[in-house]
């Protein structure tokens, strides 16, 4: 499998997505690549911060104070 053919497919990957042949192609074109090998690592440390900050809540003030703007005219909230 070649880069393009990785990239275009890393996040389908990441996702568990793809067919086990494929997912493993890619795994062993990203253990042995020095271009897809740290993307491939990139994108999976951010999806797990991504994940990771989902999971933290808004303070309250802010969330009140986000549904008082949403409830306004929209004019007077600008």
């Amino acid at each position: 499998m070649e880069c393009e053919q990785v990239i275009q497919r890393l996040w389908a990957y990441l996702d568990r997505e793809l067919d086990e042949a494929t997912a493993r192609e890619i795994e062993a074109h990203v253990r042995e690549c020095l271009h897809c090998g740290p993307h491939a690592e990139f994108e999976r440390r951010l999806r797990e911060a991504i994940r990771t900050s989902a999971q933290e809540k808004a303070p309250t003030t802010l969330r009140e104070r986000l549904a008082r703007l949403l409830d306004q005219n929209p004019e007077e909230a600008r």
